[in-house]
């Protein structure tokens, strides 16, 4: 099958997890059908490429408020158009440029899928009513629609009013995600991945190390990512260092890792630590639960589906800094850390990259009917 995959920002103009996993869906896919991704340019990246073994076309928009949203959208369009024999087209979030599928359905007669990813669902009713509006539309006209999790499927549900929502997970590489040898016990390595944006609440993270140091004294942080709020968090913890709470050796700013790189940090991870204010079904906990790394995270959107309290990591109160460090002790102190790497490892067998995308290929063929 010949299928359009829509998404706003992919690599490597942006890094974050729905990129990531709409790369791998796309690697997987392709094994097996024609794949191309439509998404915005920005130079000097090509608007025409081929990455792997999957397809990628850039639109070109004008970058100005208003004409920025109705541009990608038309463009989208009259892409979709002359592609010619598109079988279906698939938009990764629910946001303003799944219209451009919606209306390939309606003007062009292509079944389109739209999938929640997070954001893009748990936070529609925060917007303006344009916006809901669109997101009920949306939902609403589509042949499809997908969620990550049960609680995102019931938020979809409450909000559109649409009964019939499909869960598919997003998957992970196990190939690439699995643990090489063995743990090194010396240090304990703390550490953080994704885009360094308020809503991932770092700075409760920063908060919670001076907390953490007061039991166990031999820690780093590494924080892997780079956004908007990087020089904030720099500053926030440069001053942690000037007050004594925490020397320089403990804590490490890397930037944005290239997504092959991971697999390297979590190598050497001991707990990872989420503590987001918002999220959907997270790839990055999923992948260092792959890897044998137990999870400290928030009680935030799919997050409590993957991440069982003392099994494969610890569930705790968003923007509470005493609760991560409280979590992180715990997991070193109490727990039994090895049967908790061995359940970690267990738990991501779920969701195997090549399962998640049988899973798709069975909506694509049931599309067609």
């Amino acid at each position: 099958m010949k299928i359009g995959i829509l998404i706003h920002s992919f690599l490597p103009l942006e890094y974050g997890g729905v990129e990531i996993g709409t790369y791998q869906l796309a690697e997987e896919l392709a094994k097996n059908h024609q794949i191309i991704i439509l998404t915005r340019h920005k130079a000097p990246l090509a608007l025409n490429e081929r990455i792997s073994n999957f397809f990628i076309i850039r639109i070109k928009v004008i970058d100005l408020p208003i004409l920025r949203f109705f541009t990608f959208i038309i463009s989208l369009l009259i892409q979709i158009r002359q592609l010619k024999n598109i079988d279906v087209v698939q938009s990764q979030m629910i946001e303003y440029s799944s219209l451009s599928a919606i209306l390939s359905k309606i003007l062009f007669g292509i079944p389109c899928i739209v999938w929640g990813k997070g954001s893009d669902v748990y936070q529609a009713e925060r917007k303006n009513v344009f916006s809901r509006i669109i997101f009920k539309f949306i939902v609403s006209h589509a042949n499809f629609v997908l969620a990550l999790d049960e609680n995102m499927k019931k938020e979809i549900i409450r909000l559109s009013k649409r009964e019939d929502v499909y869960i598919v997970p997003e998957g992970i590489n196990l190939k690439k995600f699995h643990r090489k040898k063995t743990y090194n016990d010396e240090k304990i390595n703390l550490m953080f991945i994704g885009r360094l944006h308020k809503i991932k609440g770092v700075r409760y993270l920063l908060q919670a190390i001076p907390m953490i140091k007061e039991r166990i004294k031999n820690i780093k942080l590494t924080i892997v990512g780079e956004g908007e709020e990087e020089k904030r968090l720099k500053n926030f913890s440069q001053m942690l260092i000037n007050s004594n709470k925490i020397n320089h050796s403990e804590i490490e700013f890397v930037g944005s890792v290239p997504h092959e790189k991971i697999p390297e940090y979590l190598q050497m991870a001991d707990i990872l630590i989420l503590p987001s204010l918002s999220e959907g079904l997270p790839v990055v906990i999923l992948e260092a639960m792959a890897m044998g790394v137990p999870v400290v995270a928030t009680n935030v959107g799919g997050v409590p589906l993957i991440v069982k309290n003392g099994e494969n990591g610890i569930i705790v109160a968003p923007k509470n800094s005493r609760e991560l460090a409280l979590a992180v002790i715990d997991i070193l102190t109490v727990h039994n850390i090895t049967r908790m790497r061995a359940m970690a490892i267990e738990h991501a067998k779920k969701y195997d990259l090549r399962v998640i995308a049988q899973q798709i290929e069975k909506i694509y063929e049931l599309s067609k009917t």
